[in-house]
């Protein structure tokens, strides 16, 4: 019997669903803000706090994890270019 290896990571070296599946998260800290993709009951969610003001950002989530993974780029794009993350306090899918 051959046994299938998981794989854990795509070829552009980001977490594959199973990953998530698993428990793996993404994350990226800049400035006392973490912004997390990870999958909790089968949706995926991108959230954001402010770990210096003590509040949530936003926490927005999807079935799907294109448009969560577009989100999350977003943010982390604008955090590495020193650009703050608005606070629009909605929850669901906001891609």
């Amino acid at each position: 019997m051959r046994s299938v290896t998981p794989v854990f990571r795509t070829a552009a070296g980001r977490l594959t669903p199973y990953s998530f599946g698993c428990g793996y998260v993404e994350q990226f800290e800049a400035g006392g803000v973490r912004v997390v993709l990870e999958m909790e009951h089968n949706t995926y969610q991108v959230k954001a706090f402010d770990h210096t003001n003590m509040r949530r950002l936003f926490w927005h989530g999807d079935r799907r994890l294109t448009p969560m993974r577009r989100q999350f780029d977003r943010a982390v794009s604008m955090l590495k270019r020193g650009q703050a993350l608005q606070v629009d306090g909605s929850w669901g899918h906001n891609a």
